[in-house]
């Protein structure tokens, strides 16, 4: 006969077993959704910029006339590429139960890769006055002080394109995900510590700098 403390003991943990199950499935199904949601969201900023990249190409191979519609076309997106980026980064704080936002994170990568090279091209063929800056940064690093100055970095980062608005093109790049695009960037750029940030001048700030520090290689933000 099964002692009455036993007993109860084999129940509270089948319960609490069982309990934590649920808890794992309904978790997994709740990042499922969201993930979705977010590949949603991607797959439509994938077809933007594919109809973005083709009007470029063709003002490209118009004349000149065409780039002050080009440039604006170009801007928005930036700042809508930015803002999803940040969306992404609020649900990989919000849990990582599954691998998926991995994928989905390269193909941003990808993405943004792909914008940063348009709107130098474009800057160039047109004239236009906008800055560029690449924020090279590491996506899994365990380095706790790495991870402290990337907080930093980041933050100023916000706050400066905040502050210039679409006149700033803002494109955060991880340096860690085994793109070889982006290891030719950073080669090219002489990044070779992280966090980093490449101002279209050609200048190369590695590690933390203030807001003023960095906008000193941009142009004046626009007026209120």
């Amino acid at each position: 006969m099964v002692k009455p403390q036993t007993d109860v003991f084999w129940k509270a943990l089948v319960f609490t077993t069982v309990v934590f199950i649920i808890g794992v499935y309904l978790g997994v199904v709740i990042e499922d959704a969201r993930l979705e949601g977010f590949q949603e969201e991607f797959d439509n900023l994938v077809v933007r910029w594919g109809d973005l990249r083709l009007q470029s190409y063709y003002y490209q191979n118009i004349d000149e006339l065409s780039c002050e519609k080009s440039i604006d076309e170009n801007l928005k997106f930036g700042d809508r590429i930015y803002e999803d980026g940040l969306i992404l980064g609020e649900y990989e704080q919000a849990n990582r139960l599954t691998d998926k936002l991995e994928f989905e994170k390269k193909k941003y990568n990808l993405l943004k890769t792909e914008f940063y090279i348009n709107s130098m091209v474009l800057k160039e063929k047109c004239d236009a006055d906008y800055d560029i800056l690449l924020y090279f940064y590491m996506d899994s690093t365990e380095d706790l002080d790495i991870k402290a100055q990337q907080n930093t970095v980041s933050r100023v980062l916000g706050d400066i394109k905040e502050q210039y608005g679409p006149n700033l093109i803002l494109i955060p790049l991880a340096a860690d995900m085994d793109i070889s695009v982006i290891s030719i960037l950073l080669e090219t750029h002489n990044v070779q510590s992280f966090p980093s940030v490449w101002v279209d001048s050609g200048v190369v700030l590695q590690g933390v700098y203030s807001l003023e520090e960095i906008s000193s290689f941009l142009s004046p933000p626009p007026s209120p």
